[in-house]
């Protein structure tokens, strides 16, 4: 008998009619094509360090550090009847094939049975991006080999020993330290939990810290002979700011009346549309637009997958597959129907879609290991499915990426200008639209804070290397800012640029192309526990460090908080997923 394992009642049922005649059974669905059964998310569970030895009940110092020498497992709580009827079935299979979430914890969740079943015949692979018909159809025809995807559950096992390790053992010692000096409770410490919760400690010190001061920026206004008028700044960047009024009034009183020829400069230029859809961007664009939470953006795209109607949401890849190009006609045909799109849809079944190796590039896929692309809509259509507003919502901000991804370039006319006035350089920049392109589909940059990012003051036509007068000169003083607070989707955005953060040359550059510290899967999570746990709070649209995280990340040493060192052991676990680590 061929066992099909699902992770979801949900996902059985997409599957089983697709293989034939299917019954439905207690706990199972029988088909033509073998029996299809299912999980409901992780029904084993790492055991706690009683499972491994009495003495570890224990809270004290002489027991640490706790080290398993087997690792075990033991059934989840309250899903001992889905449990039941997969270890029923399992040894009545001769052949498995593993239809989980395809992702490191949909393999681990399928993998950690069979070992715990002791099955050890044939396993096969359904992989699949989507849940709609079309896409399971071509998945279940292309079975892969077991051994594809394998190394997922090798990595997955290691992210979670290194986290039973870490958070075990250093949660104990550090919450009976705190014990020692009069603190009450547990303390938390873990290996992708800690240096999350210092970047936000960090920030909320350098907040603290912060002593407002003023700067000066200077502005002229250069004239013509002809008359003509047109007003430059000289506004230094952060590390060459003019912080001492005497240096900006020398400066202006220097340019004042100078003269001089006014450099001119015309470029065309052209803006290529915003990536498309990794759950980490989807989570900083709803975090800053919509203000939600990054765990309930991952519950949000979860549904629309599970709706069929969008991509595997647990992705990094931003590009996809090159034969995704012939499934354009058909998903524009589904977006044609859905309102406030169909005017998008029809400019581009006017115009033939843009095709760029920035979207289309199975090239990249296959150098960055990518095992989904980015998540994009499936073609099923909107109105099929009964969606939420915020379904809606986040429906029609993954569509928009997508019809934007295949539309023109926005172009535009840059203008330059620049005076050289008391020894320093003055400009101003202008430009004029040429063509819309992609963003008639959004009326803005989706990644700008600006909501007007392309509004610029209209430029007078001068000529290049026109001689001009400074008519009039004007100190406009500036007040420094104190950092940003951190919202989710700005922690996560320094979750994965976590490089920027090393103060060691050489592994900042080694990170620059790092994931950073979490995965597409748990970073959203990680948030959420920090603030069950009392650590992070909202104030506002923001998050901030309560003084039991402010308490805690005092007391841990640098290499448990530090950042760039948890991502080097993302970079190995990553490794272990390519086949190119081990365990």
């Amino acid at each position: 008998m061929r066992l099909w394992i699902c992770e979801k009642r949900d996902q059985a049922k997409n599957i089983a009619p697709l293989l034939g005649n299917p019954k439905p059974g207690q706990g199972y669905i029988d088909t033509d094509d073998g029996r299809v059964t299912w999980a409901r998310g992780h029904l084993l569970e790492q055991v706690g360090p009683p499972g491994y030895d009495k003495a570890w009940e224990a809270w004290n110092f002489e027991v640490l550090p706790m080290i398993p020498t087997a690792w075990k497992h033991q059934p989840t709580a309250d899903k001992q009847r889905e449990l039941a009827v997969l270890l029923a079935n399992i040894p009545k299979a001769s052949e498995i094939v593993i239809a989980t979430d395809c992702g490191a914890e949909g393999e681990a969740i399928a993998r950690e049975l069979l070992d715990h079943a002791g099955y050890r015949g044939p396993v096969r692979r359904l992989w699949y991006s989507a849940l709609d018909a079309a896409s399971l159809t071509k998945a279940i025809a292309s079975l892969r080999p077991g051994e594809s995807s394998e190394p997922l559950y090798w990595a997955s096992q290691a992210r979670s020993r290194a986290d039973w390790l870490m958070g075990m053992n250093l949660s104990r010692a550090y919450t009976l330290r705190s014990r020692a000096a009069g603190g009450k409770g547990p303390r938390h410490v873990g290996r992708v939990m800690s240096p999350t919760l210092a970047l936000v400690v960090r920030r909320d010190a350098e907040i603290a810290a912060f002593r407002e001061a003023t700067y000066y920026e200077l502005e002229i206004t250069a004239q013509t002979a002809l008359g003509a008028n047109v007003v430059l700044t000289h506004a230094p960047a952060d590390a060459e700011r003019l912080f001492a009024r005497a240096d900006a009034e020398a400066i202006l009183a220097a340019a004042t009346g100078a003269s001089g020829p006014l450099a001119v400069t015309h470029e065309s230029k052209a803006q290529k549309p915003p990536a498309l859809m990794t759950l980490s961007r989807f989570q900083q664009l709803a975090s800053r637009r919509f203000g939600w939470s990054a765990k309930k953006t991952l519950d949000i795209a979860q549904s629309l997958y599970d709706k069929e109607l969008t991509s595997y949401p647990r992705t990094p890849c931003m590009v996809l597959p090159n034969e995704q190009e012939a499934e354009i006609p058909r998903v524009l045909e589904t977006l044609g129907q859905v309102p406030g799109l169909a005017r998008h849809v029809a400019a581009l079944t006017v115009h033939k879609p843009t095709i760029r190796p920035t979207v289309f590039n199975s090239a990249k896929m296959a150098k960055d290991n990518a095992e989904h692309h980015a998540i994009v809509p499936t073609g099923v259509p909107l109105a099929s499915r009964t969606l939420s507003d915020d379904e809606q919502t986040a429906f029609l901000l993954i569509a928009q990426h997508y019809l934007a991804a295949l539309m023109p370039d926005y172009t535009f006319n840059e203008t330059r200008m620049t005076l050289e006035a008391g020894g320093v350089p003055f400009t101003v920049t202008g430009r004029v639209p040429t063509g819309q392109g992609w963003k008639s589909v959004f009326g803005t940059d989706p990644d700008s804070e600006d909501e007007d990012d392309t509004a610029t003051p209209a430029l007078p036509d001068i000529q290049d290397g026109t001689r001009c007068t400074v008519a009039a000169a004007a100190l406009r003083p500036k007040k420094t800012r104190p950092p940003k607070r951190y919202t989710e989707g700005d922690l996560i955005a320094d979750m994965l640029d976590v490089g920027k953060f090393a103060t060691n040359p050489e592994v900042r550059k080694r990170l620059k192309e790092n994931a950073g510290i979490g995965t597409e899967a748990t970073r959203g999570t990680i948030i959420e526990n920090l603030r069950e746990r009392g650590y992070l709070e909202p104030q506002g649209k923001f998050i901030v460090s309560t003084p039991l995280a402010r308490e805690l990340i005092a007391m841990l040493p640098a290499p448990i908080t530090d950042a760039a060192t948890t991502a080097l052991w993302e970079e190995k676990l990553d490794e272990i997923e390519g086949r190119q680590g081990f365990v």
